[in-house]
């Protein structure tokens, strides 16, 4: 599943280099009124961001004992979000990278936007965060989108551009959001009819 997933995410990446390729500078940073003033270099630099993120979590899950995953503290480079020739070779980057780290080690994800003093920590796996970026990438593109229509209209992008292609895989036994979470519960926890 994992590696399914791995494929998934590099070629959502390839698809970002259809239009980096072909967008120039000033298209890029151009702000939109339509949306909130950012540029499709914010959105972009966005995708970039989380995904670097998940695949430095992915390579520590690997070897370390206590991977943990922080989107928000990961350092991105400006430049991705200013220039679409820096952003394609983040994105080469991580689509020759990502599939290196392919596994499913427990990462545990930071996030100090529930506690001022001390930031907390939830068990995920990387199968799980690899389906949130799947999903979160496939709405920023419909923002890119938006954004190319209004700054190169002639711009043409594949027809699957924003929908995730989900390939049909067997179905088995339901993944719990949280490895600690079993979904075989105790006799006490059942209700009597």
């Amino acid at each position: 599943m994992e590696r399914t997933l791995v494929t998934m995410a590099v070629n959502q990446l390839k698809d970002a280099g259809c239009y980096l390729e072909k967008t120039c500078d000033t298209a890029y940073n151009q702000p939109l009124p339509r949306l909130s003033g950012n540029t499709i270099g914010h959105f972009t630099r966005l995708i970039i961001s989380h995904y670097q993120a998940l695949s430095k979590a992915m390579r520590a899950s690997m070897t370390e004992e206590r991977a943990v995953l922080n989107y928000d503290l990961n350092r991105c480079y400006s430049a991705i979000g200013q220039s679409p020739r820096v952003a394609l070779a983040a994105v080469e980057d991580l689509c020759e990278k990502m599939p290196r780290y392919v596994n499913n080690g427990p990462v545990w994800l930071e996030d100090a936007s529930f506690s001022v003093d001390k930031p907390m920590l939830f068990p995920t796996t990387i199968e799980r965060e690899l389906l949130v970026n799947l999903e979160r990438t496939n709405h920023l593109f419909e923002l890119v989108k938006i954004g190319l229509n209004i700054v190169s209209p002639c711009l043409e992008l594949p027809a699957h551009f924003g929908k995730m292609q989900i390939p049909i895989m067997p179905v088995g036994e339901p993944v719990p959001m949280y490895p600690t979470f079993s979904l075989a519960e105790p006799e006490q926890f059942r209700i009597a009819v």
